[in-house]
């Protein structure tokens, strides 16, 4: 398992089984000893947690679950049997849902030599909400309100992120597409900025949608205002592109300025705004023979990766893999934007800078909400099984 100090961090702990609970009274030797195993694998203080793979876990759990439907016959009608059940199917779309994290930060880490992990991500994605969409099937009427709304909550985040890979997929694709081919620098020498753009609107609806399913829900386990502030920062980002693309220098300036007020609230401003770029001598064309594209002499940034964005609030803390992407990506992105936005309008467009807020969020599109089509799970022979047909081909579970 990859990254487990740090997920176990950032993506909070599983539901706890209720200690308390009488539901153990009636259960046979065997069933108690399984109910003792699933405790075991969702006790946070349990060092020995860290050793079993998210996926091990989810096999315990299922296996406690099979055995709790044979014992009730699939009729939870008592509380606390139901919230046995629920406990045990919502940790299993939590350690579904760890997986898929894990392989996400695994597929950003080494892009060119994992192009099957966005692919296992959004099949882990897809099991962990089956498993919480057949929950609502067999406990249709929930009596624990809490349990219920930590359900509709991951339902929720588990489409969020499956949209959050396709952006953190598209920024690994603009990151090679602006980068050196014999370095990871970004470089302009070589890359048109402008044909880098091309698809930076669809995929600031993408974020536009992260984010107001952010505002939706408002929290948990993985919204929080960091969350919120990194999609909204991203909106303007990509939105800046497609304006510069457009030749709108002054709204790309505008929006470049609202990118780096949202990113602010995560990192400090400082570390957005400062010269990391050489002073290179750009030679421009005379504005009639300039042409579309802009092409520019070298332009590298010199930001090094630290990894870990040192920020103790945690209710602004990122998911790690988007930490990640703003460390090693978007803060040299934007501090090379801004230089190439600001020398292109002093030496060419001569646009009065856009900075009035109402205004630019006009230019805002519509959203695009997250969809994800889960991979179901039904009963088969008094057993939960996921379903092999056609909705779990390989070929539908890429992001």
């Amino acid at each position: 398992m990859i990254h487990q100090n740090k997920t176990s961090k950032i993506y909070g702990s599983p539901l706890q089984f209720d200690s308390k609970s009488i539901v153990t009274k009636s259960f046979s030797s065997d069933l108690k000893y399984l109910r003792i195993n699933a405790i075991n694998i969702t006790n946070s203080e349990n060092s020995k947690n860290d050793e079993i793979t998210d996926l091990s876990k989810t096999e315990i759990l299922l296996h406690y679950a099979n055995e709790l439907i044979l014992f009730t016959g699939s009729q939870f009608v008592s509380v606390d049997l139901q919230n046995e059940i629920a406990t045990c199917l919502v940790d299993v779309g939590f350690f579904y849902q760890n997986a898929s994290l894990e392989m996400l930060q695994r597929a950003y880490d080494t892009p060119a030599d994992n192009d099957n992990a966005w692919t296992t991500s959004g099949t882990y994605l897809k099991k962990g909400l089956g498993i919480l969409e057949f929950l609502k099937i067999i406990v249709p009427n929930f009596t624990n309100t809490s349990l219920f709304e930590r359900l509709s909550e991951m339902i929720i985040e588990f489409k969020l992120i499956q949209q959050l890979g396709i952006l953190i997929l598209s920024l690994t694709k603009l990151k090679k597409s602006m980068s050196n081919d014999t370095s990871s620098e970004l470089d302009l020498q070589t890359n048109d900025l402008k044909k880098a753009s091309a698809t930076s609107a669809f995929y600031a609806k993408l974020s536009v949608g992260c984010h107001e399913t952010c505002i939706q829900l408002k929290k948990g386990r993985l919204i929080n205002s960091g969350l919120t502030h990194y999609v909204d920062g991203l909106t303007y980002l990509l939105l800046s592109m497609d304006q510069y693309r457009k030749d709108e220098c002054g709204i790309a300036i505008g929006m470049l300025e609202q990118s780096i007020n949202r990113y602010s609230h995560i990192v400090p401003r400082s570390k957005l705004t400062s010269t990391i770029l050489s002073t290179p001598k750009l030679k421009v064309k005379p504005l009639d023979k300039m042409t579309n594209s802009f092409k520019s002499t070298l332009l590298k940034t010199k930001q090094k990766s630290d990894r870990t964005l040192k920020i103790e609030d945690t209710k602004r803390k990122l998911i790690p893999v988007l930490d990640d992407t703003l460390e090693n990506f978007l803060i040299p992105l934007i501090s090379l934007l801004g230089y190439v936005y600001n020398h292109s309008n002093d030496k060419l467009y001569f646009q009065p800078v856009i900075r009035d807020e109402a205004e630019l969020k006009r230019l805002i599109p519509q959203g695009k909400s997250p969809q994800l089509e889960s991979i179901p799970w039904y009963f088969n022979n008094g057993k939960i099984e996921e379903y092999r047909g056609k909705a779990a081909s390989p070929s539908n579970d890429l992001f």
